[in-house]
């Protein structure tokens, strides 16, 4: 049998051929007619260069591309040699979280993916299988390890979505298991909800600067757009996990005016546990409050005016 293996663990298996799964993130460009070309292999345990044969990059997949690759390892040296490249079969994937690479993920955000490990490890199936489709999808896996989770008012560093995402699962825990003692599975939609409640804002927000026609939707429109074929996957496998789901980020995208009283708990939860997150943040504590009442008149003026201002973005999308 082939062994499996990790960028950190290959060492130990000089000179075997192995099986990984890894993010194809870079492609050197070769001669033509040459049979080899460099091709940077990454994983959650590090990142090495490979020699690729380059019948085996026929397929030339869009990059980063996450793929199940057979591997020869030299004897000598650190050589790497990529004999064949698969699509990944996520089903037989025990983490996708692991897969992200590390070296992307800046150092604030590292514990905030330690959190996502230990979500993907809770979950059952198919919000396993369903959430591996989310991690290894490139357009949101890789770049949530360094997206904002908005530009100027809460985790808006790089790296804050992630870090925004995660820091109130176990609070998503604890909240469902006591309001709703009898459903587990809406323990695990507390906190998966939770976790993709801001995702669209890879659309909206982005690491460095807005996206191109950011301002054009809402982010928790988004929500839905990045989401949709990993949705309807879920909906093929459970139409009720897929609704359940659905509803929770439909509900986070209605307006705060509009929404009402929810149909189901879990979703007002999320949007609780989202304004929890933000003000934690922003350290809107005891001392914050007293501060305010000894502030020059002046100060408190323009907090209010700025106050009025953040209203009006959030109304409009512009955070």
């Amino acid at each position: 049998m082939i062994p499996t293996c990790t960028i950190g663990g290959m060492s130990s298996h000089r000179g075997q051929r192995i099986r990984g799964t890894f993010f194809l993130t870079r492609v050197e460009a070769s001669p033509p007619g040459a049979e080899h070309t460099r091709v940077l292999l990454e994983d959650g345990t590090g990142s090495r260069w490979a020699s690729c044969r380059t019948t085996a990059l026929r397929f030339r997949p869009a990059l980063p591309q996450p793929i199940d690759a057979l591997i020869d390892l030299q004897l000598q040296g650190s050589g790497i040699l990529v004999v064949q490249i698969y699509p990944v079969e996520i089903d037989l994937l025990p983490s996708a979280s692991w897969v992200l690479p590390i070296e992307h993920c800046p150092a604030p955000a590292v514990d905030a993916l330690v959190r996502l490990h230990n979500l993907e490890e809770s979950l059952p199936e198919p919000l396993s299988g369903f959430l591996k489709r989310v991690l290894l999808d490139p357009s949101i896996g890789l770049p949530m390890l360094r997206c904002r989770a908005s530009v100027a008012h809460h985790h808006s560093f790089v790296g804050g979505l992630l870090v925004h995402s995660t820091d109130q699962l176990d609070v998503a825990l604890a909240a469902s298991r006591q309001a709703l003692p009898n459903e587990p599975l809406s323990w695990q939609l507390a906190q998966l909800g939770y976790f993709l409640h801001d995702v669209g804002k890879l659309k909206s927000v982005g690491e460095a600067a807005r996206p191109v026609h950011a301002l054009v939707s809402h982010h928790e429109t988004h929500n839905l757009l990045v989401l949709a074929p990993h949705l309807q996957w879920l909906e093929s496998v459970d139409r009720d996990l897929a609704a359940a789901l659905t509803y929770i980020l439909e509900f986070v995208a209605t307006p705060a005016r509009a929404r009402g009283q929810a149909k189901y708990l879990v979703a007002e939860m999320v949007v609780a546990l989202d304004q929890w997150s933000s003000a934690t943040h922003n350290g809107r504590g005891l001392g914050s409050l007293l501060k305010k009442n000894i502030r020059p008149f002046g100060e408190i003026i323009a907090a209010e005016a700025a106050n009025e201002e953040y209203a009006f973005t959030e109304r409009h999308g512009e955070r």
